[in-house]
């Protein structure tokens, strides 16, 4: 978790060298100064700075809050709370089983769903609701209909007799996640952009700032962690390191586009996206490891696909109106 959200910095400095290698014309000070201009006229228009941002900015005597003040202050909210929803994933990855987690995390479309009416005051139409529970319900019958994989405790007692403390730390990761969002596209949304790829600086820089703060605080922990004897870090083989970057960039990526898609649309239709994942997650299991997908994928998937296509004549269709 540590690596992945830490890496959530590096598409922004990605964009950033890409950005200067394209305006490599103009001095490096002419550069910056440009940017940081574009940076806070975007946060400006963002309506949460416009309503609250003198309240989320703590100010020095004299001191008035501005843009830049305003986004450091709400990432960092919002980096608290993803990190409440990684640590609630592996928390619980060791006490429930995987059928319980899987099913239960992507309930976060649901908690997406409950937050963006009082936070974001979006009215969900009746096809957004039913898209919502039909993705849900497609979720627990791949999870729970799959036959290829053991759904009881019997392999494992220790898991059977945390099972339930388990689902509870999963339920909390998913309410955060749903949160996160949500959170995400109120304080990060500039209302005003003049296309969506104008608000890809944006977008970028807050994703990078909860990357920052991870990286720059939550090492402190891994250290205590380690000396109490709570969880014992160490050094891992070059094989082992390869397949942690693998998993870093995938998360990065997963994590980045989902904030952009949040971004371009809203909170639950990017949550209904990051579902597709479990019917995929199957598939790969299919052609890596010669698992057979069970009626039940299939029957899970269809309802996943068929409910991410309800919510995207409804959103999208809107969003054209």
């Amino acid at each position: 978790m540590y690596l992945t959200h830490s890496a959530l910095a590096l598409p922004w400095i990605a964009h950033m060298l890409y950005m200067r290698y394209t305006n490599r014309q103009i001095s490096y000070v002419q550069w910056v100064r440009e940017y940081n201009n574009t940076l806070r006229g975007s946060i400006a228009t963002i309506d949460a700075f416009a309503t609250h941002g003198s309240k989320m900015v703590i100010k020095g005597p004299g001191r008035t809050g501005g843009p830049l003040d305003f986004l450091a202050t709400s990432m960092a909210i919002v980096t608290i709370i993803l990190t409440i929803s990684g640590f609630s994933w592996f928390t619980s990855l060791s006490l429930t089983t995987p059928a319980d987690l899987t099913a239960i995390y992507n309930c976060s479309t649901f908690f997406a769903a409950a937050f963006s009416v009082p936070i974001l005051k979006e009215k969900l139409g009746w096809i957004s609701i039913l898209a919502v529970a039909l993705s849900i319900a497609g979720t627990f019958t791949i999870a729970y209909g799959d036959t290829t994989a053991d759904h009881s405790s019997e392999s494992d007692p220790a898991i059977g007799g945390s099972r339930l403390l388990g689902n509870v730390i999963a339920c909390v990761g998913a309410v955060a996640f749903g949160l996160y969002e949500v959170l995400f596209k109120k304080w990060a949304c500039s209302n005003r952009p003049e296309s969506q790829e104008s608000s890809l600086p944006l977008t970028l820089a807050a994703s990078a700032l909860t990357g920052f703060y991870t990286f720059g605080v939550l090492w402190i922990f891994l250290i205590i962690f380690h000396i109490l004897g709570i969880e014992t870090f160490s050094f891992p083989s070059a094989y082992a390191w390869l397949w942690l970057v693998i998993a870093v960039l995938s998360g990065v990526i997963g994590i980045t586009l989902l904030v952009v898609l949040v971004i371009w649309t809203d909170p639950v239709f990017g949550s209904m996206a990051n579902v597709l994942s479990v019917f995929f997650v199957a598939l790969a299991d299919w052609l890596v490891w010669d698992l057979t997908p069970s009626l039940a994928t299939y029957i899970g998937g269809g309802c996943i696909f068929v409910a991410f296509g309800m919510l995207s004549y409804d959103t999208l269709g809107e969003k054209k109106d």
